[in-house]
């Protein structure tokens, strides 16, 4: 069932609630003082990585508008986690590089189970002309839209 976003415009109380679509453009009472809420369509379409924000404590619909919340620090708690998780993976790159010292890591493969594998001289061939082919395709897409 979707989820509708409502705003009460007497309390200020902003909130979410399961509604089939024929009923969400009827009006909802607020669960806060009761009064007739009307439905809002939100502007913006992302989302951060909840499970990072606020020690332990996770953004959830608790009626109050996102306006309370310090998003700045759900941003950084956020970016940091991702920031993180990439630098493990560089980090698992450099021990595959430092054990393969002829390799590059144009020459690394990602494997179905997220761990890093040198290429067959095979797979580095078929790589290096599928690069070239993009790149060719990119310099006649520029080309073409110049003229």
């Amino acid at each position: 069932m979707p989820q509708y976003t409502f705003q009460c415009f007497e309390c200020g109380c902003r909130f979410e609630k399961g509604l089939p679509a024929s009923k969400a453009t009827e009006m909802n009472p607020c669960p806060s003082c009761g009064e007739e809420a009307e439905r809002i369509v939100e502007e913006v379409s992302f989302s951060f990585d909840t499970e990072s924000s606020h020690e332990g404590l996770s953004l959830q619909n608790t009626g109050v508008s996102s306006v309370d919340y310090d998003w700045d620090e759900i941003v950084a708690r956020d970016a940091e986690k991702r920031w993180n998780f990439i630098e493990g993976r560089q980090q698992v790159k450099e021990v595959v590089l430092e054990d393969n010292p002829e390799r590059t890591r144009w020459d690394l493969l990602r494997s179905p189970d997220g761990e890093y594998d040198v290429m067959s001289d095979e797979e580095i061939d078929c790589s290096w002309r599928v690069r070239e082919i993009h790149s060719s395709a990119m310099d006649w897409l520029e080309e073409k839209t110049r003229a």
